[in-house]
């Protein structure tokens, strides 16, 4: 956490993966549920369970509230990259159902990955988060609806395909 002096803003930046837990945690991409306006909504697993344990240590620790009271009339920033951005947005979503405790939040994910949120739920953060995906990065794309697309595809395009799938220059 950083504060913005030049901006007015308190800066929270989450890192993206690093470790093989962090990894761990991209891979729980099951479906688990966020309350949006009183509804249960569909999101990324892991994400939101990094962002519970993120939203439990500024709440733990009151720091997001005493520099939220130390320096007033500025807003939040939550920012992050890949496994960041993905806990970034479900952080600022937490965030949000405290609007009383915390003035204006705004998002900045860079490379969050696909799947992060239901339709409903990314509709619900188009006024405070703006997304980043920077050229083909494929990770902004995959999901798991994807992956099981790609497979789908994949296997009508070899039963589709009159070439025997195994040459005899390969054979042993």
């Amino acid at each position: 956490m950083a504060i913005d002096r030049n901006e007015s803003v308190i800066v929270v930046a989450i890192r993206g993966t690093l470790s093989g837990h962090d990894a761990l945690t991209d891979l729980t991409a099951a479906t688990d549920f966020i309350s949006i306006c009183g509804q249960p909504t569909g999101c990324h697993r892991g994400m939101l369970q990094s962002a519970n344990f993120l939203f439990q240590q500024l709440e733990s620790t009151n720091i997001l509230k005493r520099a939220v009271s130390d320096n007033p009339g500025y807003g939040i920033v939550i920012t992050g990259y890949s496994l960041g951005a993905g806990s970034g947005a479900l952080l600022s979503l937490l965030l949000l159902q405290q609007a009383d405790a915390y003035p204006e939040i705004r998002c900045f994910a860079f490379s969050p990955p696909g799947g992060l949120l239901s339709l409903t739920a990314a509709k619900h953060t188009e006024d405070f988060c703006l997304s980043v995906i920077i050229g083909d990065d494929l990770v902004p794309r995959l999901s798991l609806s994807a992956l099981e697309e790609l497979m789908h595809r994949v296997e009508r395009a070899l039963d589709d395909c009159a070439i025997p799938k195994v040459s005899e220059k390969f054979r042993f």
